[in-house]
């Protein structure tokens, strides 16, 4: 047998395997269900239902937690590891953009 082929057959190989524990099992890792999104206070403001904004001339922090299993507890709610944090600023009209719209740019 040659290298090309064992090489070929190990890359075949591992690709099944994932592929199949992919189908049969789901990740342990990832809850969906656990996931927590947070931002700032106040940030956002209602218009009409089920419509909403943000508030003009604000800046407004965004962030998502995850939660996963650890070595203490078997609760991911109780092992939280952020995910991401961003920070936004809002203009005139609560769009998040930097520049702010004049009347003559809304006509």
């Amino acid at each position: 047998m040659s290298i090309k082929y064992l090489l070929y057959l190990l890359i075949i190989s591992f690709f099944g395997i994932e592929t199949s524990l992919r189908l049969a099992t789901s990740d342990p890792l990832y809850y969906w269900q656990h996931r927590y999104l947070f931002a700032t206070k106040d940030a956002f403001k209602n218009i009409a239902q089920g419509i909403w904004s943000y508030n003009p001339h604000s800046q407004i922090t965004s962030l998502a937690t995850y939660g996963f299993p650890g070595k203490l507890s078997k609760f991911p709610s109780l092992n939280h590891r952020i995910e991401y944090s961003c920070k936004y600023r809002t203009n005139n009209l609560g769009a998040l953009q930097w520049k702010t719209l004049t009347r003559h740019l809304l006509s």
